[in-house]
């Protein structure tokens, strides 16, 4: 029996919940896509009623970002078919721009926003027949693209005039999702990783707006790792793993412990060791001057040591990170280090990946910038470094010969965390490092963060996950190997205050 057989067989036999009541406003049925032999869909199932929100989770690689991309009309499926209103549509007449004529938008985790235009000229290129070609239209789109923000975030800050290129990833976030949530006639939205870059407050906004829209009967797919997000949001929970729906049902039966279990996790939390003490000599980087002004004293961090940077968005985390990068004594008084630096980005688009290169290559050039000029370079000494690597975060290295863009941006993050990983600097500068990645990849990463610090180097971590800085202590603190943990929290002057975080 085939592949494509079985998973149709497969479909056929999983029992999930019956369609909303409410009026559909699309449905899938049977929807299976290979690549070769490699089944990404299989014989998937999936109903949208008009005012739903559907919890979409699974693993990095397990379908979600195929299935979005079929019912976005961007792919086509190898088989299944398609429904609107109770009437079935072929995939063949079926593309993007049908998708938005009927009301489908969606929010991409790498974010789709032209980064040399305005604000303003971003929510133009949605819905360019609005303006009529009459002057003055960019008043018009001033104007909607202000109201969208403040609808969605209100006390945004954001200038419609603004070069988007010029936003913080946050902000990106923001105009991308309030431009599909203005869009004239829109019934359906997808936002994949909706909050990801988004802090507490930006979220706790976003969801107050879902469930508002959704009362008037707009449907939302809103895919996030952030587990607890999904229980609060959503009305329905899919969960996919491997290509196919491992479990379907109502919020209100689902659990954090449940979904990590379906999704192929370990829902036992992190047992985190300790890290060995570390000599108080052995400064790796050091905060002082106005910087540290409120504490009293600098910040020495020493090999062994991991430091969480937390505050509200725009803080100057981010900023403290590049300074860090790369010190200069003229803009970044009071900042240096005394050993070399590698650094993971959580804006992988903008400062991350080398999107013309392989997968191999992304991971491999972190340790080739540290060989000698005319060092002899080995592709097999590459591959084997970055194997290692990749193994330990769950990345397949059978995908080291695609394009990186070619991955899940989870998969892509996780190519920038092996790339450090394998350039062996004594410090690791993380920036939001495990944005877009699953739940049991996390588990592995905080694993791997504090093996790395036991090793003797340095990590500063900053993440837009109150509860991540819980890993940035030691759960086993022992007398024999004490460990030096702590996390530093920047205040709204930019300046540092140093406390653990709550447990």
């Amino acid at each position: 029996m085939s592949q494509l057989a079985v998973a149709a067989q497969d479909s056929a036999a999983t029992a999930v919940p019956a369609a909303s009541a409410r009026p559909a406003v699309v449905a899938l049925s049977g929807i299976t896509k290979s690549f070769g032999p490699t089944l990404a869909n299989a014989g998937i199932d999936l109903s949208v009623g008009a005012g739903d929100v559907i919890g979409l989770v699974g693993g990095n690689g397990a379908g979600k970002s195929t299935l979005m991309r079929i019912l976005c009309g961007a792919m086509w499926p190898t088989l299944g078919s398609i429904s609107f209103a109770g009437g079935e549509m072929a995939f063949a007449d079926y593309d993007t721009g049908e998708a938005q004529r009927r009301g489908i938008r969606m929010v991409h985790q790498e974010l789709s926003l032209c980064a040399n235009l305005s604000v303003a000229e971003n929510f133009f290129l949605e819905t360019p027949g609005d303006s009529a070609s009459r002057p003055g239209w960019r008043a018009l789109y001033r104007a909607r693209a202000r109201a969208a923000l403040d609808a969605v975030f209100p006390g945004n800050g954001i200038d419609a005039d603004a070069e988007v290129g010029h936003l913080t990833i946050a902000e990106r976030q923001m105009v991308e999702i309030a431009r599909a949530a203005a869009t004239p006639g829109v019934n359906l939205i997808v936002l994949d990783e909706p909050t990801s870059s988004l802090d507490l407050d930006r979220s706790k906004q976003l969801r107050a707006f879902i469930r508002e829209r959704a009362k008037a009967g707009l449907a939302f797919i809103f895919i996030s790792h952030k587990l607890q997000e999904i229980i609060d949001i959503a009305t329905e929970v899919v969960v996919l793993r491997n290509g196919r729906t491992a479990w379907q049902g109502h919020a209100a039966d689902a659990s954090i412990g449940k979904l990590v279990q379906l999704m192929g996790g370990n829902a036992d939390p992190v047992h985190q060791h300790a890290v060995a003490g570390a000599s108080s000599q052995d400064v790796l980087v050091r905060l002082s001057g106005p910087l540290t002004a409120e504490l009293g004293h600098g910040i020495d961090i020493v090999r062994g040591e991991i430091v969480g940077l937390a505050g509200l968005e725009g803080s100057g985390q981010k900023e403290l990170l590049h300074a860090i990068f790369k010190p200069d004594r003229k803009q970044h008084a009071g900042v240096s280090r005394g050993a070399e630096a590698g650094f993971i980005a959580g804006d992988r688009q903008k400062e991350g990946v080398f999107p013309l290169w392989s997968v191999l290559g992304n991971i491999s050039i972190g340790a080739l910038a540290r060989r000698p000029a005319l060092a002899v370079v080995s592709d097999r000494a590459n591959r084997d470094t970055a194997s290692r690597a990749a193994s330990r975060l769950r990345l397949d290295e059978k995908r080291f010969q695609s394009s990186i863009t070619e991955l899940s941006g989870g998969n892509q993050q996780k190519a920038l965390v092996a790339r450090a990983l394998v350039a062996d600097t004594p410090v690791i500068l993380l920036d939001d490092p495990t944005r877009g990645v699953d739940i049991a990849t996390k588990q592995d990463f905080y694993r791997l963060c504090n093996e790395v610090a036991r090793g003797g180097r340095a990590l500063i971590w900053h993440t837009t996950e109150d509860a991540e800085l819980l890993a940035c202590l030691s759960a086993d603190c022992s007398k024999e190997a004490p460990t030096i943990a702590r996390s530093v929290i920047a205040s709204p002057a930019s300046s540092l205050t140093i406390r653990p975080p709550e447990k």
